[in-house]
């Protein structure tokens, strides 16, 4: 099936469509019918898709009758009907993961802190990189840098640069992961929100 349009691009495509192909149809097959009725079947494979393209593609183009077809099994492709076994796999992962729930406190837009501090998350990170690369000292030392300033002073201390190349470091996240929550400074560790510690005064 086709991916439904935006209804923008979708009304302005059906506008411009319907402008050009269904007056001339109409027109068309009006004059043939008056001066010729007994000719008038003939061009009748021609006329017709003009006049019915634009409703017909606003039909096929809509995102309700494609589920409506999905449903009874038309218009699908080899793939929908006998899935890869690797498609299959990962729908029965995603099944298993959305249930997750982190018990950290740690919102959902907070990408890069997720990404260093939940385990889950971290390891499906970790399991998209490529492999670790050799780097200078200078490199190994700004990096080193960079995970003591995120400890130290929190995530929202780093410009989106930093975090991003931390990110593509796959020695730098594991490292970074591991001084999160091996920290005993409890101010730290609220900053990545981690918070194990028992409130003050109980």
């Amino acid at each position: 099936m086709r991916h439904a349009l935006p209804d923008c691009c979708k009304s302005a495509a059906e506008r411009n469509a319907a402008f050009e192909s269904i007056p001339v149809g109409c027109v068309w097959g009006g004059v043939v019918l008056l001066i010729n009725s007994s000719f008038f079947w003939w061009p009748t494979p021609t006329i017709a898709p003009l006049i019915l393209s634009v409703p017909l593609s606003a039909w096929s183009s809509s995102s309700s009758a494609g589920e409506k077809c999905r449903k009874i099994g038309l218009f699908l492709t080899p793939e929908e009907i006998t899935p890869h076994p690797e498609f299959s796999w990962l729908e029965s992962y995603l099944k298993g993961y959305r249930p997750y729930c982190s018990p950290l406190a740690i919102e959902k837009d907070q990408g890069f802190v997720r990404a260093v501090v939940d385990p889950c998350v971290n390891a499906l990170h970790l399991s998209l990189l490529r492999k670790e690369r050799r780097y200078s000292q200078a490199v190994f030392r700004r990096r080193q840098s960079l995970r003591d300033k995120a400890l130290l002073s929190g995530p929202d201390r780093l410009i989106s640069s930093e975090k991003k190349e931390l990110l593509f470091d796959p020695a730098s996240l594991i490292a970074l992961h591991r001084m999160v929550w091996k920290t005993a400074d409890e101010a730290s560790s609220r900053l990545w929100g981690i918070t194990l510690f028992p409130p003050r005064g109980k």
